[in-house]
Parts: structure tokens; sequence; C-alpha cells
């Protein structure tokens, strides 16, 4: 963990040039993540809802399956957003500058909802809020797809290593609580448990 703390929007601003290269090389099952969500896409979709899109590493595959699918991202950082809609200009994107934590996801407004690589910066609590408003954007039979930094161990003593972290990395550096970038990766069990908390009631793990 970082000792000198970087806003969330600086952090992914300053990598935009380099974080395809970092994301599929550099990560531990990067480059295959990003070609298998689509399999988990289900055919159905014509709007989906891309929390924390990134550059779009994810839509190359997606859109390969769906061509025709309405798709609405949403990303802090301003210029990722602009690496992805020059990627993907022919297709139909809505790119929301914005915080996916104050955001107005509505209701029942999407067929599927993904997030990959990216609610592994923050609480339980946060969570919670994440997907009680995911579940509540999705519409009657929806998909809610999350790829992200878990703890494959399931080894509740390191989630709870990180979370402590977390609170010295506020306490020392962050007092005001601006949105840093902080990674606190959860268990497995963890964050299903927190789904279901939200509302979802069938939760698997593939």
């Amino acid at each position: 963990m970082s000792k000198i703390p970087e806003e969330m929007k600086n952090f992914f601003n300053t990598r935009a040039d380099v974080y395809d290269t970092q994301q599929i090389i550099n990560i531990d099952g990067g480059k295959e993540c990003y070609h298998e969500i689509e399999k988990y896409v289900p055919a159905y979709t014509k709007t989906l809802l891309d929390l924390g899109c990134g550059t779009g590493l994810e839509l190359h595959s997606i859109f390969k399956k769906l061509p025709k699918v309405q798709v609405t991202g949403v990303d802090l950082a301003d210029k990722m957003l602009k690496k992805l809609a020059e990627k993907y200009s022919k297709y139909s994107i809505n790119l929301i500058n914005d915080s996916y934590l104050t955001f107005d996801m509505g209701t029942q407004k999407y067929d599927t909802v993904i997030s990959v690589m990216s609610f592994h910066h923050f609480t339980h609590i946060q969570k919670l809020k994440i997907y009680g408003n995911i579940f509540r954007c999705l519409r009657d039979n929806g998909t809610f797809i999350e790829c992200d930094y878990m703890i494959g161990s399931d080894n509740a003593e390191l989630e709870t290593y990180y979370l402590s972290q977390r609170k010295k990395f506020e306490s020392d550096y962050n007092p005001a609580g601006n949105l840093c970038h902080c990674d606190i990766p959860f268990t497995v069990s963890h964050e299903m448990s927190l789904l279901r908390e939200s509302g979802f009631q069938s939760v698997e793990k593939v």
C-alpha cells in the first residue's frame, strides 16, 4: 500500500496511456478475464452498464458478441474515457465521467451490469451501497457480473489485515476522506454474502 495517497481520478488519468498494456501483460489473468467475461453476458442483453469502465478492455469481446448492445460506461478518469471512445466510436456508447458511488443508476433500466477490476478499492459499507444500487437498476431477470481482485484462499485474516491497513492509511494520510486509490480485496465468500445482503437471490462463483 502506497504511503502517499493518490486521488483516485488522478491515479488512473496519469496511467491512461499504459493502462491496457499493464492490465493485459502485467496482471495475472488479465488477458483471460477481459476475453472471458462475454461468455457470461446474456444473449438477450440490449442495455449494459459498465461501472469503472476505464479504457473498455472488456467491451471488445462483448461488442463482438453483441454489436448492437447499448452501453453506458461510468468512470472517474476522463482520460481513460477518451481512450475508450476512440476505440469504440462505431458502437452505441454513452460515457459518463462520474463516480459510480454517487451516480444515479436508475431503476430497472439495464439488462446487464458489469464491473471489471474496480470494486476492490472500497469498504464493506461502500460495497453494500454499490450493490444495492446495481440490484435496483437491473430489470427483472437482469444479470450482474463482477470480475475483480479477491482473496482466493478465502483467508478472512488477510482481509482483516487489508482493512486495518486501509484505516491506518486514512488516519495518517487522508483524514478528509477523499476518494483515494487503495486496494482492499475481500474474500470470495464475503463478496458473495454482500451481494445476497444487497438483494441478489442467486449468487454464483464462476
